[in-house]
Parts: structure tokens; sequence; C-alpha cells
């Protein structure tokens, strides 16, 4: 069972794989994703509580990208 989001600030979040990504904010959180693209920094999925167009975006940046010290 998923935890119900009611409202999220809008937020961008870099990640290095979009697939464990994507499966704990869709099935985790029950966020829905609405869109996607690549916008030249990488592939960039749009997620929804359902109450805005979007509330999260997550954008895959790769294993190798540089990760704060």
């Amino acid at each position: 069972m998923a935890i119900v989001v009611k409202c999220v600030g809008h937020v961008v979040l870099k990640v290095s794989d979009l697939v464990p990504a994507l499966a704990f904010y869709c099935d985790a959180l029950g966020l829905q994703e609405v869109a996607r693209g690549d916008f030249g920094d990488g592939t960039m999925v749009f997620l929804s509580t359902g109450r805005n167009h979007h509330d999260i975006g997550l954008v895959e940046v790769g294993h190798a990208a540089h990760r704060p010290e």
C-alpha cells in the first residue's frame, strides 16, 4: 500500500537512475507520471499528486555524475 502524498512543493531532484527512482515515487508514494522528455540535461520525468500539473521533476544524471561530499 502506497503512502498518500497530498501536497508537494515544486522540486526537481537529480537521480542517477530513473527506474528505481520512479518505482519509489510512484509505487511507494503514489505519485503519477504525467510527462517525460529530454531538455538537454538528460531524461526528465514529471510526477503529480493529482492536484497540480506536476509536483516533482526527476532528472536522470547518470551514475558518473558528481556527488556532493
